[in-house]
């Protein structure tokens, strides 16, 4: 069962109303009437006798007292004012019912009645997933049925917020795309609708329904309309939703990144490139502290985990022209500046241990599993300085802060390849001599 027993006052109420015999195949059959229960009572009675018939495998005897619970569950689901717990019963009658493959067939009233539960408020949680089962056990095979059923809202309106949710945990994530294909922006529609609830509760249950369809069906229209929604949650919302919806966009992005651009469509890359580039002015001391910390572990994750090689190249990341060394200067430059010993500095590390701990742990993983991207790092940081007219003939403190601490943890063979790097990507693209001692002293403390 998917919810627990009645309690025993209310299970010492029913008995002293009627009497159950699970021994007799006439008290099976017999009709349900009991005088003066109501329908929640004689639900939750005959509930309990259809499931004690099927666990005895009296088959006949609990077809046909399945079927006039049917009518009488009928009643109790379109009723708008029944109680969670009555419709509760209605969900684990049609359970019993499915698992007698009573629900099979093309009965729709069946079908539109357990439709008609999924789209009542009332049906929350473990209940609202195993009346999506058992829809879909009415319909069989027919996923877009399923789907359409599932989805169908009250009136022409968006399908309830709740029942997505139940149908994106239900499917495993190949099955997602399928569930938000042709939906015409009713996903949308609903997280939106959600947001704008004054309870945190509802618009928190919003943003992890979107994060689910972005992190399980990346490339689906439907899913990719979320991310507007989320990115302004971030600017807009309290602390722990704006982190969550953060959170989300970088998951986002990391899946999307990972996805190969053939298979995930036009618009991905293009997609993917302006996230990326918004992503790193969360970084910005004009931004609170978490979500810098929150922006900057999403960014370290893609340098870390991108894909490698021919994966690389094939993926909606590097179609979207992702620079890993750009990344990582990104991140230097806002450790070493938290770190430097000014006024302005130490009033913007206020708060800013976890974030400048984010940062130094993804450096020490960076070293030990992708260490020539920290040399490339500090080439590309000596060609954007030069460019710049910062390294040459002195280099200034911030490119300074940023080149020693990529280099703090380099072993001495490292870093003199490093410094050769350096000076040979200096002379052939910027045309500019540094002597082997300057670029040392450049990353030296």
């Amino acid at each position: 069962m998917l919810v627990g027993s009645p309690s025993t006052a209310s299970a010492h109420k029913l008995q002293s109303r009627v009497s159950i015999d699970l021994t007799g195949d006439e008290a099976a059959a017999a009709p349900v009437a009991l005088p003066s229960a109501t329908d929640d009572e004689h639900l939750l009675i005959s509930r309990v006798q259809l499931e004690a018939l099927v666990a005895a495998d009296r088959w006949e005897a609990a077809e046909a007292l399945g079927g006039r619970v049917y009518e009488l569950a009928g009643r109790v689901a379109a009723s708008p004012a029944s109680a969670p717990h009555a419709l509760r019963e209605c969900v684990k009658v049609a359970a019993v019912r499915a698992r007698l493959g009573i629900l099979a067939g093309d009965d729709g009233e069946q079908k539109e009645q357990l439709a008609s539960l999924l789209r009542h408020p009332q049906l929350t949680g473990a209940s609202l997933e195993a009346a999506a089962l058992a829809l879909k056990a009415a319909v069989g095979s027919d996923f877009d049925a399923w789907r359409a059923l599932a989805l169908s809202g009250d009136g022409g309106a968006p399908p309830r917020l709740a029942v997505f949710g139940a149908l994106v945990e239900l499917l495993d994530a190949p099955t997602v795309p399928r569930l938000l294909e042709g939906d015409d922006g009713a996903l949308q529609q609903a997280v939106q609708a959600a947001l704008t609830s004054p309870n945190p509760a509802e618009r928190g249950a919003a943003l992890e329904l979107a994060a689910a369809a972005l992190a399980r069906a990346p490339a689906a229209p439907a899913a990719a309309a979320l991310e507007p929604l989320l990115t302004t949650a971030v600017l807009v919302e309290a602390p722990p939703l704006r982190r969550l919806a953060l959170s989300a966009l970088c998951d986002f992005a990391w899946v999307l990144g990972r996805t190969e651009a053939a298979a995930a469509g036009a618009g991905a890359a293009a997609q993917l490139g302006a996230l990326l580039g918004w992503l790193p002015g969360l970084l910005s001391a004009a931004h609170a502290v978490d979500l810098r910390t929150v922006a900057a572990l999403g960014l370290g994750k893609l340098v870390l985990h991108r894909p490698d090689e021919k994966d690389y190249e094939r993926s909606v990341l590097a179609a979207a022209g992702f620079e890993a060394e750009a990344v990582v200067a990104e991140l230097a430059a806002v450790y070493t500046e938290v770190a430097a010993p000014t006024v302005a500095a130490q009033t913007a590390a206020v708060g800013a241990p976890m974030m400048m701990g984010a940062i130094q742990t993804f450096y020490e993983t960076l070293l030990k599993e992708r260490p020539a991207d920290v040399c490339n790092s500090i080439v590309f940081l000596c060609l954007e300085a030069s460019d710049a007219g910062r390294l040459l003939p002195v280099a200034d403190a911030a490119t300074l802060r940023c080149l020693q601490w990529l280099a703090s943890g380099l072993p001495p063979v490292d870093r003199g390849v490093t410094v050769d790097a350096v000076r040979q990507n200096l002379r052939d693209g910027c045309g500019v001599t540094a002597t082997e001692a300057q670029v040392a002293g450049w990353l030296s403390r």
